[in-house]
């Protein structure tokens, strides 16, 4: 994927006296930032807690390793040139490693917080293998950070990474936010992702309620399509999402394709522009929808894990119904496409070195006056 020069994207909204130094500039060298934009990327970097063997049958071992995928990452981070990354799903140690070894330690480049998933933090496991979420922030774009755990209770994620910190380009305060949904399930149930996701903007509302702070941007790894009806509904908490191409899948798994990952923002935040890339091999099943729906079946059948909640009446009455259609449908859209849907999964682990890739939103603060001069909004690193 080929990405424009930060200075390009940055223009429209700088100063004609910023517009000269920040092609004279890289941001990420130089000492002082100057930016208009917020570049927020959210990304599931897969920390499996099946074997990857059994999660990626039919791709090798070479392809799928950890030890494989690292130097990938890491190389993709700095591609991204986000301002801010939003991970999931990264184990403690892997973060470690790529803030401090590779080929371009990230250390150099973005401070970071990161909080266990909640089975992780009572389990006393090495490094190794425990996980949870992180965020990365670019030094000297937000300053005054603070950092929080958010335990939204044993229904709600399984971790919620907080950072609340002033943006030096827009001299604002912004809560940024990342979880996995439903991520600590064997098998990830819908109703349960819907709920968290309710969860989620709840306390983004008592967030907003309990502090001066009016902007917020929440991305992770949702489990839910655009279908989803609790997605629909977040406009009614004045939540929006920032995240643009509602089609073009995030996740790719061995069996299929699915928009999975978003970006979402409240306050006076605009998103100006979204960048997924974009698998140049061909699509398995024509029809995105249909994911939302098989979701919805995988718990009325008992099939995720742990098991869903549904009264017997009506978990009958759909399974009686609807099994048939839905196994028709199955197989059109899930197992005839197989082969491309594996081919899919081996581009995104080679490409990006995860089964998930990137989305990244350029933000904009509708706060900020054009004619404000550079000096108001320089902070030295």
């Amino acid at each position: 994927q080929v990405l424009r020069p930060r200075w390009l994207m940055e223009l429209a909204c700088l100063s004609p006296s910023a517009c000269e130094q920040s092609k004279d500039e890289d941001s990420r060298s130089s000492p002082k930032s100057t930016m208009r934009l917020l570049r927020v990327s959210t990304w599931n970097v897969l920390a499996p807690l099946m074997g990857s063997d059994k999660m990626f049958p039919g791709i090798s071992r070479e392809i799928h390793e950890q030890a494989a995928r690292r130097p990938l990452i890491q190389r993709q981070f700095h591609a991204l040139d986000s301002d801010v990354l939003l991970l999931q799903e990264i184990r403690k140690a892997e973060l470690h490693a790529m803030l401090e070894e590779g080929e371009s330690p990230l250390q150099e480049l973005y401070d970071s917080h990161y909080v266990p998933e909640r089975s992780w933090q009572t389990a006393g496991v090495d490094d190794d293998a425990e996980r949870g979420a992180a965020i990365l922030w670019r030094r000297g774009v937000i300053r005054d950070v603070s950092r929080f755990d958010e335990d939204l209770g044993p229904s709600g994620p399984p971790c919620v990474a907080v950072v609340r910190g002033t943006v030096v380009g827009w001299n604002e305060v912004v809560t940024l936010a990342t979880a996995h949904l439903d991520g600590d399930a064997p098998i990830p149930a819908v109703s349960r992702a819907e709920e968290q996701l309710r969860q989620v903007a709840s306390a983004i509302s008592t967030w907003s309620a309990d502090s001066s702070c009016n902007r917020f941007i929440f991305g992770g790894d949702c489990n839910l399509t655009p279908h989803a009806r609790a997605i629909r509904q977040l406009k009614t908490s004045g939540i929006k999402v920032a995240s643009d191409i509602p089609g073009r899948p995030t996740c790719f798994s061995v069996i299929a394709a699915a928009r999975f990952d978003h970006i979402f923002a409240k306050g006076e935040l605009e998103a100006l522009s979204t960048e997924i890339p974009k698998c140049p091999k061909a699509t398995g099943c024509p029809y995105s929808f249909f994911c939302h729906p098989s979701q919805v079946m995988l718990d009325v059948l008992g099939l995720s894990k742990p098991t869903v909640a549904i009264p017997f009446c009506r978990r009958l009455w759909m399974a009686c119904c609807l099994t048939v259609p839905w196994l028709v449908a199955a197989v059109c859209c899930f197992a005839l496409p197989l082969p491309r849907s594996r081919q899919q999964c081996r581009w995104a682990l080679e490409e990006w070195g995860s089964d998930h890739v990137p989305v990244t939103v350029t933000f904009q603060n509708k706060g900020v006056s054009e004619g404000a001069g550079v000096d108001e909004v320089e902070c030295s690193v």
